[in-house]
C-alpha cells in the first residue's frame, strides 16, 4: 500500500489556478516594476493545483513562478519572486477516476490548495536572470524572446 506525496520548493501556477495577474503582469513590470510595498501583507490564494503537494513552510522561501503558454501553445515558467506559504489544503478530486491499483494512492486524484503571501518580488532585470537560469530546460518564459 502507499500513497503519493510531492514536496515542493516552487509554486508554479496558472492564472486558472488563482496566479494574481492584476497584480502581476509581465508588461507592466517591465516599465512600473511591482515591489514588495506595493503588495504589503496581502495574502494570495491558489487552488486545484494537481497531486498532494506539500510546500516548505513560514519561514522558509517558496519560489513564485507564473505558468504561462507561448505563441505556439507551450508551457512557460516566469518567475516573479519568494513567497511564504500560509496554509495549504489537499482534497480529493472527486471528478478524477481512480486509476492503477486499488490499494496504491492515484496521485492524479488530488489536489492542493492554499494560500501565500509575497517575501521578495525580482526585479525585472534579476527576474530575466533568475527566470532564465533557475527553471528546467526549455520552460524559461524568456527562451522564446
Amino acid at each position: 500500500m502507499g500513497s503519493f506525496v510531492e514536496f515542493n520548493d516552487s509554486l508554479v501556477i496558472s492564472i486558472d489556478q488563482g496566479f494574481p495577474v492584476e497584480v502581476f503582469d509581465i508588461n507592466r513590470h517591465q516599465t512600473k516594476p511591482v515591489t514588495l510595498a506595493d503588495v504589503g501583507e496581502r495574502i494570495f490564494t491558489f487552488y486545484d493545483k494537481a497531486n498532494a503537494r506539500i510546500y516548505q513552510l513560514d519561514p522558509v522561501r517558496v519560489y513564485l513562478y507564473q505558468y504561462l503558454q507561448n505563441r505556439d501553445g507551450e508551457g512557460r515558467w516566469l518567475a516573479w519572486g519568494q513567497i511564504l506559504i500560509q496554509s495549504q489544503t489537499i482534497a480529493k478530486n472527486t471528478a478524477a477516476i481512480h486509476q492503477g491499483a486499488d490499494n496504491i494512492s492515484d496521485p492524479h486524484q488530488w489536489v492542493t490548495s492554499g494560500t501565500y503571501r509575497m517575501l521578495k518580488v525580482f526585479d525585472p532585470d534579476y527576474q530575466r536572470i533568475f527566470t532564465r537560469h533557475e527553471t528546467p530546460a526549455g520552460m524559461s518564459y524568456f527562451d522564446d524572446q
